[in-house]
């Protein structure tokens, strides 16, 4: 395997992923290497898909967890839309609390600035912005998902 180079990138991620998933509503991808997870949302969130895909997403985390002491999710957010208030309401009552985990780190990249900025004020609303850092590009957070990496021993 292929150690952990100066800068990740979503190229090396998807060339050396250990595996590669994505739901069968093509509502989202995911590959793995080591403790990073890079996930890329799309499209509007069918109500019915929601907890398929937030179950599939816990048995990633779990699988990593079997090998790594913490797990990184950076999701790329650029081809998903903004969700309805269902699908916010939805992840607040259920899954939220994961946020409050110390060993998952969740990152989101919208590079558009009025997607990013509505991002950001869902979770400031929910008051977990400070756990869920919200980045203009993918380096930006490839870099903060190394950096906190580094620092747990990854």
């Amino acid at each position: 395997m292929k150690e952990t180079p100066e800068r990740l990138t979503d190229r090396f991620i998807i060339q050396n992923a250990e595996y590669a998933l994505g739901s069968s509503s093509r509502e989202w991808q995911a590959w793995t290497w080591k403790q990073f997870v890079l996930f890329r949302f799309y499209g509007s969130w069918e109500p019915g898909n929601y907890n398929k895909n937030l179950s599939d997403f816990w048995d990633i985390f779990c699988e990593r967890k079997k090998t790594w002491p913490a797990v990184y999710f950076i999701i790329d957010a650029n081809d998903l839309d903004i969700q309805t208030e269902e699908f916010r309401r939805y992840l607040k009552e259920n899954w939220m609390y994961l946020l409050d985990r110390e060993d998952l780190s969740i990152c989101m990249v919208a590079e558009k600035e009025m997607k990013r900025l509505i991002w950001t004020s869902i979770m400031q609303l929910l008051g977990k912005l400070d756990r869920m850092p919200i980045f203009k590009d993918l380096s930006q957070a490839f870099a903060w998902a190394r950096g906190k990496g580094i620092k747990n021993g990854a």
